[in-house]
């Protein structure tokens, strides 16, 4: 193996200086000499017949080393090889085969600079779904390496439960929501719906605050290790409303079905309201569980329900749980909306609530960083990443985030650093050669990155159906609306749009991946919404007749 390391090295030295065949002949004979040595730890039994090669103990912590720590690298070195040959397809398997050859735990530099060159190949062969299935590998290996600062548009994810010997994903977890500087916020939280005295919480607050991250990666996980009065608690995530009885029973269904329960599988047939509060009712009664209904971006449901008669039967739906013991309602929306909860005041028995729903023993602001705030939480954050910002560049871009009043949004806190991380910006000179605007600079760029990953066949494509996930309501307010891809697909042919299905598919899906684009899975159809309020702006900063000029003619060529 030490040999075979010697070789290594000559390889990699003949590839620094462009002498391709000797760093082939090099990182091939390490390649042998690792396999020499393999056959050479093993001796042959007495009875080949009859009896396995028995292993020579002595030799096989030193190979197991090696092969743990080299044969990666020496597959590496020959797919970059076939790169300096003008051989891609050749150098792809040889990178593949270096990938599935190296852990990141055991040589973390080589594994990144693995999939960085491999995710360029797949990219320049207009292979872009797996260039980007790279990508995203790579984002979670620096994710649980604590080398990315920032997360980005994406929500915080809840991660996979540990094995019981395993406490480590329970860390990163935690980790995660601090970084956000929103854990005492779910402790606040999972303490309130623990408290007989408090049947509904209504967290509020501006947009791009976290309040949905907070609930699918803060308070679910949280609720899942609460008991009241022993009774385990049950959380049910609901983030549809166009027919919102079936919504809540299917989100019961996968709640119930997450806990391992008989009891999870979804009806075929829809559900009337009055069946689903008698199924509530019997949950609560028979299995000894809380349940807890979170109703996520509930601003939406007065968009789908427009006018007061459509949303009486929510209403009483609502006030029906209510009055049910251990059911509690979480309700998260928007500030600029939580003016509409005052219509259950008008023909509604709020004695549940003292008639007033929006007293402060119900509502939980959850708001911006202020700017002292955000500061310590850029510092403790790159930090962690081993990402060092000057500190002039701290206090710049705190003073560029930060509103009239002081206040930072946390959405555009990680967008911003997320590229600033991306483009390596460290300090303040730098950042301020991004012009005049460098913030809104950074957010654009961020954009552009995400619609690069679909391919330069697709980025007018891409860019167009971020425009169609945004719209304007009968207020004038820009808001996201869920749209299917038979809804997408119909307003693009609307508009003459050219393009091939293939197209639209890889679209959707990286910009699922990236983040920017949550994919709402449903019965009987999916739907896609933009992330972010903060971010319609941004997409819709592009006509669709512009876009639809440039689309139509790249097609068209």
């Amino acid at each position: 193996p030490r040999l075979a390391r010697d070789h290594g090295y000559l390889a990699e030295v003949a590839l620094s200086e462009g002498d391709v065949a000797t760093a082939q002949t090099q990182a091939e004979r390490a390649l042998e000499i690792l396999a020499i040595a393999g056959a050479l730890t093993t001796k042959p039994s007495p009875d080949q017949d009859l009896e396995p090669p028995k292993p020579e103990p002595a030799l096989q912590p030193e190979l197991g080393i090696a092969h743990q720590f080299q044969r990666g690298w020496y597959l590496y070195l020959l797919g970059r090889v076939n790169i300096a040959q003008g051989q891609p397809e050749a150098a792809i398997a040889m990178l593949e085969l270096a990938r599935a050859n190296t852990a990141p735990k055991s040589d973390l530099p080589l594994c990144l600079s693995i999939l960085q060159t491999l995710q360029k190949q797949y990219y320049q062969q207009k292979d872009y779904r797996a260039a980007y299935g790279v990508k995203l590998h790579q984002r979670r290996v620096e994710t649980r390496f604590r080398l990315r600062a920032f997360i980005g548009a994406g929500e915080i994810q809840p991660q996979e439960r540990p094995q019981a010997s395993d406490r480590s994903a329970q860390t990163l977890l935690s980790t995660e929501i601090q970084a956000s500087g929103r854990q005492g916020d779910v402790e606040a939280l999972t303490y309130r719906l623990e408290q007989a005295r408090y049947p509904l919480v209504v967290i509020h607050g501006p947009s791009g605050v976290g309040k949905s991250s907070i609930l699918y990666a803060g308070l679910v996980p949280a609720l899942a290790k609460s008991f009241p009065e022993g009774r385990a608690s049950l959380a049910v995530l609901v983030r549809g409303y166009r027919d919102w009885p079936d919504e809540v029973n299917q989100a019961l269904a996968y709640a119930l079905q997450q806990q391992g329960s008989d009891e999870g599988i979804p009806p075929a047939a829809p559900i009337d309201q009055a069946a689903l509060i008698d199924r509530l009712k019997t949950l609560t009664e028979q299995s000894y569980r809380q349940i807890v209904l979170i109703f996520d971006q509930f601003e939406e449901f007065f968009v789908e329900a427009a006018e007061l008669p459509q949303r009486r039967d929510f209403y009483t739906f609502l006030i029906d749980c209510l009055n049910i013991p251990y059911l509690k309602v979480v309700l998260a929306l928007r500030e600029d909306y939580l003016h509409y909860l005052l219509e259950l005041e008008r023909g509604f028995d709020l004695d549940i609530l003292n008639n007033d729903i929006l007293s402060r023993d119900y509502r939980f602001y959850l708001g911006n960083f202020k700017a002292t705030d955000a500061k310590f939480l850029i510092r403790r954050l790159t930090d962690d990443a081993h990402f060092y910002l000057e500190t002039t560049l701290i206090d710049c871009l705190v003073a560029d985030l930060a509103t009239a009043i002081g206040e930072v949004r946390p959405i555009e806190l990680q967008v911003v650093g997320a590229q600033l991380q991306r483009q390596n910006i460290t300090t303040l000179a730098k950042y301020l050669e991004l012009g005049d605007h460098p913030k809104e600079t950074l957010v654009q760029n961020f954009l552009s990155t995400v619609v690069q990953d679909c391919g330069a066949e697709n980025a007018y494509l891409a860019r167009l159906v971020l425009y169609l996930l945004t719209d304007v309501d009968r207020e004038n307010r820009a808001y996201r609306p869920q749209k299917s891809r038979e809804d997408l697909e119909e307003e693009l042919d609307l508009r003459g749009a050219e393009y091939e299905t293939e197209q639209l598919d890889l679209v959707l899906e990286i910009l699922v991946g990236s983040g920017l684009v949550f994919l709402l899975p449903d019965i009987p159809i999916d739907r896609y919404q933009l992330v972010h309020d903060y971010l319609v702006s941004y997409a819709r900063r592009e006509t669709p007749a512009h876009l639809l000029k440039h689309l139509n003619r790249r097609q068209g060529g």
